[in-house]
């Protein structure tokens, strides 16, 4: 069986249908895996470290913030590259997460 050379992907979103089509319009080019939430990302990093993590910003339980400050504070995970995607937060809610994103960049 030949081995998948593609990018590894990690998408992380709460919202079924946005998780589901995301996935699809990136699988034609990386290797897609996805998770409801941020525990679910976490567990699924620690299995296998993805290329890339993308992950929406506002999520219930672990949010994106905490997930990063997670990954940042563990040494086998904390180079791996993130992208924060929202499609609803609000502006304020943007800038307070941008301001959160800083500091746990800071503190690495």
């Amino acid at each position: 069986m030949p081995v998948d050379r593609r990018p590894h992907v990690l998408f992380v979103e709460d919202e079924d249908t946005v998780r589901e089509h995301l996935a699809r319009a990136l699988s034609d080019e990386f290797t897609v895996e996805t998770a409801a939430g941020g525990a679910a990302a976490l567990n699924a990093i620690l299995r296998t470290r993805p290329d890339v993590l993308v992950t929406d910003l506002v999520m219930p339980g672990m949010d994106s913030v905490e997930l990063l400050r997670t990954l940042r504070a563990t040494p086998s995970t904390s180079t791996i590259p993130v992208l924060m995607i929202s499609g609803r937060a609000p502006e304020a809610l943007r800038i307070e997460a941008r301001a959160r994103v800083r500091n746990v960049l800071a503190d690495s």
